[in-house]
């Protein structure tokens, strides 16, 4: 299922995962541009980038 974006929307979340391999600099680019598209399409909107990671367990920290 795609997610369907409209301006009536109120409150989004968008995970962006990567593979070990890519570097955390072009994650964090992603994200900006993520962000600066959304900001486009829906000026005013406020956005938030938080980095997760996950330990050799999997839990996150």
């Amino acid at each position: 299922m795609r997610t369907r974006l409209d301006s009536g929307a109120q409150t989004m979340w968008f995970i962006l995962e990567s593979l070990p391999a890519m570097p955390l600099s072009a994650l964090h680019e992603a994200g900006e541009r993520l962000v600066g598209y959304l900001q486009q399409l829906m000026p005013g909107a406020r956005a938030s980038i938080t980095l997760l990671r996950a330990d050799d367990e999997g839990d996150l920290r």
